[in-house]
């Protein structure tokens, strides 16, 4: 399937007693070799030491349901290393005893994972989402205005204007007199009327483009909008644009306008990064200060899932490299490892909490923000957790 956010959320609730399989891979083209390309010599690796955990962990019956079930999806497994497959990232989510096979492929790395847990690993994915979270272009010329889309590393054109035939007309309309006397200064003179002109035309073209610019970024949902193009134009159309709540606007003063799709994000990519990165940093900063003001936010590990088992968190904010080991009380409550439950519940242990706590929020619906180590840091002695909360 095309990855989209709101599959997280499917994902989240995806889950078997038996377990449910989670493989990622990354098909880099540089790793391909004329046998077996290295990705699909990883992804065999990590199947074969699952069954090896599987032989020494797990019972006979439940080995029995999962090496059955990993045959039964050979070829979904054998599909998702081939090379001709399209997707940089690939991952594939099974519940072992039965159920939908759901694959997602991104134009983005993964990590290389193999796992069976009690639902689908999707923190790599909840990374990602931030990474690759949707984005606009607006690449502005003065022979048009070209919109892309960018999201998950892909990217393609969903609306192109033309304003060449318009400049045209004017260029014809335009021109000195002749037979003139003074038609050397009138020459100089109507040039400059006719620039002004031209510029004029231009403005009330932008202008009328605008409302396109503002329709497409709320129907596809862009986080970042950059415009591109001479300086000049891009002060034209960014001047031009309304307020749009939710949508970071990044002014890039290089053409874009000639380039293919795949060329595009190439070229916003670092203005991009950096504006991801601002976004977060504000991010962080909002909620510490509603966490240190007493005010509708949480900081560390005990008091946000506090917070989380109370459902009060709307915005979970997480470290992306770091790990919690935890408890779990079987009425699915987390806590802190060495942490006692208030009411005395049985507990397991809980080796992946960060897992279930990005599981737990988005199927609260909260939404969750898988921090970029540039903006990790901002965490420090916070245990790398932190929450904007409903209340």
């Amino acid at each position: 399937m095309e990855f989209v956010q709101e599959d997280l959320r499917l994902l989240a609730g995806m889950t078997d007693e038996t377990g449910v399989l989670s493989v990622y891979v990354t098909a880099d083209p540089r790793q391909e070799s004329t046998t077996r390309p290295a990705w699909q010599v990883r992804v065999e690796n990590g199947l074969a030491a699952l069954r090896e955990r599987a032989r020494t962990e797990l019972p006979r019956e439940r080995r029995t349901v999962l090496e059955k079930r990993l045959q039964q999806l050979g070829p979904s497994l054998h599909s998702l290393v081939q090379a001709s497959r399209p997707g940089l990232g690939r991952a594939l989510f099974a519940p072992v005893s039965d159920g939908e096979v759901r694959t997602v492929e991104i134009q983005m790395p993964l990590p290389d994972v193999v796992t069976l847990e009690p639902s689908a690993h999707i923190r790599p994915l909840a990374a990602a989402a931030n990474a690759g979270a949707p984005a606009g272009v607006a690449a502005v010329g003065r022979e048009g205005l070209r919109l892309l889309d960018l999201r998950f590393g892909r990217a393609r054109e969903v609306r192109a204007t033309d304003f060449t035939i318009e400049f045209e007309d004017w260029r014809r309309s335009g021109g000195p007199a002749s037979g003139n006397p003074s038609s050397g200064q009138q020459n100089v003179s109507q040039v400059d009327r006719f620039h002004n002109r031209l510029e004029d035309r231009l403005g009330r073209l932008l202008s009328a483009a605008t409302s396109d610019v503002v329709r497409h970024t709320t129907e596809q949902g862009w986080q970042y909008l950059v415009v591109s193009g001479e300086r000049r134009l891009v002060e034209m159309l960014a001047d031009r644009l309304p307020e749009m709540h939710g949508t970071d606007v990044v002014r890039l003063s290089q053409v874009l306008h000639p380039l293919s799709p795949a060329k595009v994000a190439e070229a916003v990519g670092p203005a991009l990064a950096e504006a991801r990165q601002r976004r977060e940093q504000r991010l962080v900063e909002k909620v510490m200060d509603a966490a240190l003001s007493g005010g509708t936010g949480t900081c560390g590990l005990s008091d946000t899932l506090g917070s989380l088992n109370e459902g009060r968190i709307a915005h979970l904010l997480i470290d992306g490299e770091k790990e919690w080991p935890g408890i779990r009380a079987r009425d699915g409550r987390l806590f802190p490892e060495g942490e006692r439950a208030p009411d005395g519940p049985e507990t397991d242990p809980e080796p992946e909490l960060g897992e279930r706590m990005i599981e737990r929020a988005l199927l609260e619906g909260a939404e969750v923000t898988v921090l970029a180590p540039e903006s990790a840091p901002r965490l420090a002695g916070t245990d790398g957790v932190a929450a904007l909360l409903r209340w």
